[in-house]
């Protein structure tokens, strides 16, 4: 009975320890915006997010090599334009040579599907944050989305 608790408990404590976390709702007037930022286009409906990019760097950092036997995916949740959320799971797959990969360490690569049977690539770098392209598999092959995920304060 003793082991039966310890376990449960054990199961319960990693599985709320990995709930993803990574976004958090900003409300528009929350929002930094320089007095001298143009803002040609306002939405009627904005819904910010705020993204933990070092929490998202570190679960990406665990991601399995593409094509790894028996290897199993990291999944993250990431919002869509609609207000949703795609689930997906997600493989490293470099596509550097490895001499400069070596020299350029925070240029990663990731490949990804959704629960939707969307194809997802990631792509983390110094400069541009996290960025995420994504296709869905009935769309024209050259049809990407392109939503750039990245942190601000």
């Amino acid at each position: 009975m003793r082991i039966f608790l310890l376990v449960f408990l054990l199961y319960t404590a990693l599985s709320s320890a990995s709930a993803q976390r990574f976004w958090r709702f900003v409300p528009e007037q929350h929002l930094a915006v320089s007095d001298q930022a143009e803002r040609p286009i306002r939405p009627l409906h904005l819904q910010a997010l705020e993204l933990d990019a070092p929490a998202v760097l570190s679960l990406l950092a665990h991601a399995p090599m593409e094509f790894t036997k028996g290897a199993t995916p990291v999944t993250l949740d990431l919002p869509t334009a609609d207000g949703g959320v795609r689930t997906v799971s997600v493989w490293e797959s470099p596509v550097m040579a490895p001499a400069l990969a070596a020299k350029f360490p925070a240029i990663r690569t990731y490949a990804g599907y959704s629960t939707d049977g969307a194809l997802v690539r990631l792509g983390t770098g110094p400069e541009r944050g996290i960025t995420t392209q994504t296709r869905r598999r009935r769309s024209h092959p050259n049809t990407w989305r392109r939503t750039a995920l990245e942190a601000w304060s």
